[in-house]
């Protein structure tokens, strides 16, 4: 009877382990019985809990696919319903005595039947000798990985580092928010690290649950290594489990278990990065007293609530953005010294100012008292410079002061990919287009997966003259965004004269019906699109509220001069945000001589530095 019960819960299993989402409700379910029911028969029998008697099941699954090697650690871990390689790696382990990457490796090795018998736990058999052996074996594995990391790696270029997404393992899912604030600032910290190239939180976010495998992201992201973790709070205390995997070769290197007291995580991320730069063979540089602590606050709570704002500002909405500036200030309220809290608030309404969602002079206003209450507290915060340096381009047109705070920012943070964003976007309203194309290469180097970074990098490449790597970097972009730039992409097909494709992105901005597209079409067939933009410039001026800098753009790709410098002059006179990029745009290229023109650059002091 016993037997026939244990068989029967095995077959449950065969039909439904793979699904992530069983567990032991549906177990017990399937099984007809309750859930304490199922609790008390399994210790009775086998002597273990419902939860592990599962986790056993897949484990045994799991050994199984590795033996034969038939897939990914990864691959494994979710094709038998796990949903954390890094829990499942650590699982495994626990049950096995050997991490699942070593079991996969030996099962090609020509000895690796030997092998397995002795990394398979023996209950017949338990002797010294054999503990030997094992002990022997486990020192030799980590003697290949320390050869491989060190002697095989090129010692001449930088590590490379993706930090995956930490998962939430508490009970609570609106805890994601503290999982989430963990990852950044430890990926913050690990960028810190003399030789190492980490990828930043932003690109990362794109790998939220993916089911791409890590030989795929490491391609994509062109990376070595990748860090997973999860974490878990309960009662007062805190739990991360990570492990760190070669991605090239999808191979498992360290993991391990942390667990501390709720207040003590300040010190534990500065531990975590020390033990990975450790397994990377690489050491903490001039830097190292941020990884020890950065900008702490001395309460808590304070910090907890930072967190929730940082999770907010993150997704880049404008409601987000909303409650990410409630939760900063909430963090202010409860610890006025707080430098990283005043630095998110400086962020937020910038942000909020540039995407036209809180008003300028306001806005603004806010941001510069923000700022500089988080510089008076913490001056070698990147971030804050960066902001700074933002707000003095942009809507001080201090072009100099602007450039010293970036380059503060970027010397700070060397891996700081909005600061090098931004610097890119100073020079690039400078007309320095060679060093513009350097920082915003960096820029995607620690953010590939930008949206804004690869916008940026395509305008760079359009005020170069370089229209088809304008036309790559703008589609990557919007195939981040799922929003294509239909008006930049009919400019570059102007340039390249490819007139009809150029008509078609104009009608797909356009949007508008049968005999709106039929005027258009007449306007193309008699004058070309410099007819089409002509009128369509014509038609925007009588708006409300349209820029005067768009509507000079339109016109000088109409070849209407004229209109386009009068434009641009009252652009000035209303200090529009996009003004400062006048000098360097390539679609005013045919006005550079004018004397009007060149009087707009005088009035707003770019006279310098101009690359023809």
């Amino acid at each position: 009877m016993n037997q026939a019960f244990i068989e029967k819960l095995y077959g449950i299993l065969e039909e439904n382990y793979q699904d992530e989402n069983f567990g032991v409700k549906e177990l017990a379910s399937g099984a007809g019985i309750s859930r304490s029911q199922l609790h008390r028969k399994l210790q009775t029998l086998k002597g273990m809990s419902a939860s592990k008697f599962i986790r056993s099941f897949r484990l045994e699954k799991a050994h199984t696919l590795l033996e034969n090697n038939v897939s990914t650690v990864s691959e494994v871990s979710y094709a038998v319903g796990f949903n954390s390689p890094s829990y499942f790696i650590k699982c495994f382990h626990d049950h096995y005595k050997c991490s699942p990457g070593e079991l996969k490796s030996h099962s090609s090795d020509k000895f690796g039947d030997g092998l397995k018998e002795r990394l398979l736990p023996d209950e017949r058999s338990s002797s010294v000798g054999q503990r030997i052996w094992v002990a022997l074996m486990a020192t030799f594995v980590a003697g290949l990985v320390i050869f491989n990391l060190w002697y095989i790696s090129p010692k001449n270029q930088p590590l490379s580092l993706a930090v995956l997404p930490f998962r939430n393992l508490s009970e609570d899912p609106s805890n994601q928010y503290f999982s989430d604030g963990i990852m950044d600032m430890i990926t913050s910290q690990l960028s810190h690290v003399d030789g190492l190239n980490v990828i930043s939180r932003t690109t990362m976010e794109h790998y939220r649950g993916t089911t791409n495998t890590i030989p795929e992201i490491s391609k994509a992201l062109n990376v070595s290594y990748i860090l997973e973790g999860s974490v878990q709070r309960y009662a007062d205390k805190t739990q991360i489990i990570l492990q760190l995997i070669d991605a090239k070769e999808d191979r498992h290197l360290w993991s391990q278990n942390y667990e501390r007291a709720y207040e003590d995580i300040f010190e534990l991320q500065g531990a975590i990065a020390q033990d990975v730069a450790k397994q990377l063979k690489v050491t903490i540089g001039p830097n190292k007293d941020r990884i020890h602590q950065t900008n702490a606050p001395k309460n808590f709570e304070a910090f907890n609530t930072y967190l929730k704002g940082r999770f907010f500002w993150h997704r880049r909405t404008e409601e987000d953005l909303k409650k990410s500036i409630y939760y900063f200030e909430k963090a202010v309220e409860i610890d006025p010294q707080y430098a990283l809290a005043y630095a998110g608030l400086a962020d937020a309404y910038f942000i909020m100012v540039w995407w036209g969602w809180y008003d300028v002079e306001t806005g603004i206003a806010k941001a510069r008292k923000y700022v500089d209450m988080a510089l008076n507290l913490d001056s070698k915060d990147a971030s804050a410079h960066a902001t700074l340096g933002g707000i003095l381009a942009w809507y001080d047109w201090n072009w100099e002061m602007a450039e010293e705070e970036l380059k503060k920012a970027v010397s700070i943070d060397p891996q700081y990919a909005t600061g090098h964003q931004y610097y890119a976007e100073l020079l690039d309203i400078l007309g320095r287009n060679r060093e513009a194309r350097e920082q915003i290469d960096l820029a995607l180097k620690y953010n590939p997966n930008s949206r804004v970074g690869n916008s940026i990098s395509a305008m760079v490449f359009y005020n170069t003259g370089n229209f088809k790597r304008a036309l790559e970097e703008q589609t990557k972009s919007a195939e981040i965004s799922g929003i294509p730039d239909y008006t930049f992409c009919m400019k570059n097909l102007m340039r390249l004269d490819d007139q009809e494709q150029a008509l078609n992105c104009f009608k797909k901005m356009e949007s508008g019906n049968e005999d709106d597209m039929a005027e258009i079409d007449l306007l193309f067939k008699n004058g070309g699109m410099e007819a089409v933009l002509r009128a369509y410039a014509d038609r925007l001026e009588f708006k409300s509220g349209e820029p005067y800098y768009k509507l000079g753009t339109l016109y000088c790709m109409a070849k209407n001069y004229e209109k386009a410098l009068e434009c641009l002059e009252k652009s000035y006179e209303a200090r529009e945000l996009l003004m400062p990029r006048m000098k360097n745009n390539y679609d005013f290229k045919e006005l550079r001589k004018e004397p009007r023109f060149l009087k707009l650059v005088e009035n707003m002091g770019q006279q310098k530095n101009f690359e023809e």
